[in-house]
């Protein structure tokens, strides 16, 4: 179980100095049972920063818990305190220190489990309770940190995450620069049946949340073939398929019309999955000249699907 309880920020390049407290103060000791805080504005008002800011303070930290890495790039203060099934933890910057006269650096402390009958704000806390200080490498992170908008121009730091990676950007880009909504749809879609694939405890809990919601208990998911002169003709070459990602622009490549300044959006998927992978790419040829031809899929008379 996790939820962060209050996050103190200063001199945030959009935010300012505010104090948010997002969970209430009498459920700070209660567990066992999820915890939803909803942050709710007007267009503008800052919601997304938050977020953002949010994410990144765990993408930095978690970052430098597995490194040696000894720097960070928030250009503001921080407390924020989270409480991690039965403990709580605290990130605080401590005073700016001073480097030489080029700039200043922040320094920052980390506790655990301090009482919240204690002054746990303000410069006190860099004099008091020194018994509940540890190090960095005993805080403890949920197992992924989701970002997830399908919002274009959305906040968050754009990564080309892995599946191993703690932090899992589900947003609509698909590049740094570029952006679709079907990047998001493909994101979720992938992940919901990967985890219901992996894990019965997921099937229930997804049950449960869409009962909850009022919806179907189950998913629908729809989708329309494209190219179908080259992808579901059952003669897919391998050299075909890797020229519509690689050289589309070719006169003599009769599957599409794109000028080479008219790249495909689906071009960074294809780099990170086929292009180097020979036998994936192999693979995925064999399995597109399949369907067509074991009755998996079926023209639709009325559309070119």
């Amino acid at each position: 179980m996790f939820r962060i309880e209050f996050l103190n920020l200063k001199s945030h390049p959009q935010l300012g100095d505010i104090d948010l407290n997002l969970s209430e103060p009498l459920e700070y000791k209660k567990g066992g049972k999820p915890y939803t805080s909803v942050i709710i504005g007007s267009n503008g008002t800052g919601k997304s920063f938050i977020l953002r800011t949010v994410a990144e303070i765990f993408r930095q930290f978690k970052a430098y818990s597995l490194s040696d890495k000894k720097e960070f790039t928030l250009p503001y203060d921080i407390h924020l305190r989270y409480r991690f099934y039965h403990n709580t933890y605290e990130i605080v910057t401590r005073k700016m220190k001073m480097i030489d006269r080029s700039g200043q650096r922040r320094e920052y402390l980390f506790f655990k489990n301090r009482p919240l009958d204690v002054d746990f704000k303000g410069d006190s806390i860099f004099e008091k309770q020194t018994s509940f200080e540890v190090l960095h490498q005993e805080l403890e992170y949920p197992e992924k940190l989701l970002v997830n908008s399908i919002i274009p121009t959305d906040r968050f730091v754009y990564q080309n995450s892995n599946p191993t990676d703690f932090y899992q950007y589900l947003g609509a880009r698909s590049t740094r620069s570029t952006t679709s909504t079907k990047s998001s749809v493909r994101r979720t879609i992938k992940h919901i049946f990967n985890a219901a694939n992996a894990s019965m405890e997921f099937k229930g809990n997804l049950k449960e949340l869409l009962t909850f919601l009022e919806f179907e208990e189950n998913f629908k998911v729809e989708y329309k073939t494209k190219i179908n002169k080259l992808f579901f003709s059952k003669e897919l070459t391998t050299a075909n398929f890797k020229q519509y990602f690689e050289k589309w622009w070719d006169e003599k490549f009769e599957f599409t019309s794109r000028k080479e300044e008219n790249p495909l959006w689906s071009i960074p998927y294809y780099n990170q999955n086929f292009k180097e992978n020979s036998t994936l790419t192999n693979e995925i040829v064999a399995f597109l000249n399949k369907l067509p031809s074991n009755e998996k899929l079926f023209p639709n008379k009325k559309k070119s699907s």
